[in-house]
């Protein structure tokens, strides 16, 4: 009887901490930038991590560098990030290159590589990558991550600086009038 006892407790044990693992080798897709995190929401208080661009200012079809940081002191274990023109956050634009098995991307719908997350669950201080801006875009972008500090702590939304993307042929997303 103890001995079924101890496997029973064993066997739980295992099936829970399966539970709370969640995404140990990153987000499973773009579709959502809301961890699926059982019974917990994002934080309310603003974030303690920062989303950082190289550039404020680039042309059509050059890469800047993204940068993701916690304060001294803190870490996280994960993320995902993705760009879209300012007022279409449906609308991932851009693609991310990644060097080393720290992270890597994700497809968002026709956009091949448009979004970035982690590959484990170790502590980070910071993660950069290389993000490419399309060469048909033209207008301001937005970069937004979700940030995970632990399973029950993570922050929603957290954006860039706005990008001034200049001259794709396409639409930009924040027209000027016709002259």
């Amino acid at each position: 009887m103890e001995c079924s006892c101890a496997i029973y407790s064993v066997l739980l044990l295992a099936f829970c901490s399966i539970m709370v693992t969640s995404y140990p080798t990153g987000a499973p897709s773009c579709d959502a930038m809301t961890p699926h995190h059982k019974n917990f929401t994002g934080q309310n208080s603003p974030s303690p991590y920062t989303v950082t661009v190289s550039n404020s200012e680039l042309n059509a079809g050059e890469t800047l560098t993204l940068t993701i940081a916690a304060p001294s002191s803190m870490t996280f274990k994960g993320f995902i990030v993705r760009a879209t023109p300012v007022g279409q956050p449906d609308n991932v634009v851009g693609s991310f290159s990644v060097q080393g098995q720290q992270f890597h991307t994700l497809d968002c719908g026709q956009q091949a590589n448009g979004a970035l997350t982690h590959s484990n669950p170790d502590l980070k201080t910071s993660i950069s990558a290389t993000w490419m801006a399309p060469a048909d875009l033209n207008g301001k972008i937005l970069f937004t991550a979700s940030v995970v500090e632990e399973f029950s702590t993570f922050w929603v939304g957290i954006q860039s600086k706005s990008v001034n993307v200049f001259g794709g042929k396409g639409p930009s997303s924040s027209a000027a009038p016709s002259v």
